[in-house]
């Protein structure tokens, strides 16, 4: 089996063939390798840089089927429908995550009175509780 972790806004790539006993280690280790890209590619390092992000609607000439364009700061990707309807169910359940850490990592702080360090430690449970592993989880 072979597993594939791609950067959304560039074409660096990170690729692991696997059995099936080790895929959820080396699916850990390709995230971890992707986040770490990101941050250093594509991370804001200081104020002067703009993130100019659009979404527009184009049609294909070659399938005559509407497609959505988006582009980010000087990159740009064209999706058709079904990709689309992907990246917002991840991007909705992405949000409603983020907003389930917080309250989480918030519960732990202010009602049961942990350091910051303790229940960002036990946000790491529940995350992995909800979705199967501490880290970026990317469905192929």
């Amino acid at each position: 089996m072979m597993i594939e972790g791609q950067c959304p806004f560039c074409e660096w790539t990170a690729k692991q063939q696997t059995g099936k006993q080790d895929e959820a280690l080396i699916t850990s280790y390709l995230a971890k390798a992707l986040m770490d890209h990101l941050r250093r590619k594509h991370a804001r390092h200081d104020e002067a840089r703009i993130d100019n992000l659009a979404f527009s609607t184009i049609l294909s000439q070659r399938t005559q089927m509407g497609m959505i364009e988006f582009s980010f700061n000087d990159e740009m990707s064209q999706w058709d429908l079904d990709k689309a309807r992907e990246i917002h169910r991840m991007l909705g359940e992405a949000i409603e995550a983020a907003v389930s850490d917080t309250l989480i990592y918030q519960f732990f702080v202010e009602k049961i009175g942990f350091e910051s360090e303790k229940a960002a430690a036990v946000l790491m449970d529940f995350r992995e509780l909800r979705q199967g592993s501490k880290d970026l989880v990317r469905p192929s």
